[in-house]
């Protein structure tokens, strides 16, 4: 292999390096556009904010509590006295 040769390549790994680095780039930067125009954060969150929220809260997952009305829906209530029942699955009840 002559001289010339060698030295007309050098210098295009880094030209390779530096445009597969733009393109990483622009597709990151295009698919984090795209998670936030569909708010896939917000929806991957909802389950935790509201359904395992209503869970760990009232023992059941679509529970509706208005603690000023006064108001219970699917709410399991504790026996009056020193008793305690936890509900680990909600729909199996004795």
């Amino acid at each position: 292999m002559s001289r010339k040769s060698r030295t007309a390549e050098q210098g295009q790994a880094l030209v390779e390096y530096v445009l597969l680095l733009a393109f990483i780039t622009l597709v990151y930067l295009l698919i984090t556009k795209q998670f936030k125009a569909l708010n896939v954060a917000d929806r991957l969150l909802d389950p935790i904010r509201n359904r395992y929220a209503n869970v760990y809260r009232h023992g059941h997952p679509q529970a509706k509590v208005d603690e000023q009305a006064g108001t219970y829906t699917k709410h399991p209530r504790a026996p009056e006295g020193d008793a305690i029942r936890l509900f680990i699955n909600p729909e199996i009840r004795q």
